[in-house]
């Protein structure tokens, strides 16, 4: 269904993309959370270039932040 559904989005965008194309350009992003020995959590988002906000724009997703992911289920 992910597919089909990013398939259409790209039709849309008249991207030349195809969705396994899209998702391997964006799987180095990537959420990292470390809890250390005292017990406090660190969280960060690994950095994304321009091309890959721009792939989050043409799909019509919003660009994952820190916030936004923590707001998340």
């Amino acid at each position: 269904m992910i597919h089909r559904v990013l398939r259409l989005r790209l039709r849309q965008a008249n991207s030349p993309l195809s969705p396994q194309a899209l998702l391997c350009r964006l799987k180095g992003i990537q959420q990292h959370r470390v809890r250390l020995a005292s017990g406090k959590e660190l969280k960060g988002l690994t950095g994304m270039g321009a091309e890959q906000r721009a792939l989050f724009a043409t799909i019509g997703v919003e660009v994952p932040t820190p916030r936004l992911l923590a707001i998340a289920p």
